[in-house]
């Protein structure tokens, strides 16, 4: 295993007395199975351990290190360990000098399983930074349900009579309480995909008169931007996946959801196609045709 971090180099070395301990530890990424990236600072040597790490095919553990894991870290590390221990202890004015950060050998524990660790995230983690700002999808100024709120009121009619206003709004990266714990598994299932509409007016001649009826079809334009919504169900425990959008097979879109076990969440995406005719999209494990007009 080798371990590069964007801590201080006494904090690296604390790191690398211990691990031998746990594993065997090497001093070039070329002679690892596994590459530690431990982030406690989402900075250009963070994505130079990682770029390292993938630029030589090896399996990859980012670590949030007192730091919010972001899009990027999750999409690059095949397993993220979140340690959020970035306030300072409060005992006072006499009693200074206390450590807030993670001692080695927990680290250890914690990266190899010995210590199990719980606990769940306590705010929503926005995708990006320029989401943490505005990632609010609510009833705020809505001059009616769109289709972001239908699929939210499907689901709170399908989980209980009793729900009136649904907690999970808007599109974090991970959820408030999300928590995900050793050996536990999601059970992720996919429901009612819902893609654009379009409205035609239809002229039928019967008996010498004209009459105007109108049909909707699953329909968008070539070239131009179309916003897919399916409801994301999580029948097991905390758990995160990544939603593969395709058109006729071919991936157009991928986006990382984190739902809490025993909830929902609604996925949004939106991708182009450019070639006018039919085609099958497909979110998940569901399909649905759209004709693709120019």
């Amino acid at each position: 295993m080798y371990i590069g971090s964007t801590a201080s180099a006494i904090t690296l070395e604390g790191y690398k007395k211990v691990l031998p301990d746990f594993c065997e530890l090497v001093e070039e990424i070329e002679d690892a199975d596994v590459v530690i990236a431990d982030c406690t600072q989402n900075n250009d040597a963070a994505e130079l351990i990682i770029e390292d790490a993938k630029d030589a095919e090896k399996k990859l553990v980012i670590i949030a290190n007192c730091i919010d894991p972001d899009t990027f870290l999750l999409e690059q590390g095949d397993a993220v360990l979140g340690l959020t221990f970035s306030r300072p202890a409060d005992h006072g004015t006499g009693a200074g000098g206390f450590i807030t950060t993670t001692e080695p050998i927990v680290f250890a524990q914690l990266l190899f399983g010995d210590a199990q660790p719980a606990g769940m995230v306590v705010k929503e983690l926005a995708r990006d930074s320029a989401m943490d700002n505005a990632q609010w999808k609510d009833l705020a100024g809505d001059q009616g349900a769109n289709q972001w709120v239908r699929m939210m009121l499907l689901a709170v009619m399908k989980t209980s009579e009793n729900n009136t206003t649904p907690n999970n709004w808007g599109d974090p990266l991970v959820q408030y309480q999300y928590g995900m714990r050793y050996g536990a598994e999601p059970d992720f299932v996919y429901d009612a995909l819902i893609l654009p509409r379009a409205t035609h007016e239809v002229e039928t001649e019967s008996s010498g008169s004209t009459s105007i009826s109108y049909e909707s079809v699953v329909e968008a334009k070539a070239g131009e931007p179309f916003t897919a919504y399916v409801l994301l169900w999580n029948n097991g425990a905390d758990g995160i996946t990544t939603v593969q959008a395709t058109c006729d097979g071919e991936v157009i879109a991928e986006k990382i959801m984190a739902v809490c076990g025993g909830s929902w969440r609604v996925v949004e995406m939106t991708f182009t196609v450019d070639q006018p005719g039919e085609h099958v999209i497909t979110v998940g494990d569901l399909s649905k045709t759209i004709q693709i007009v120019e």
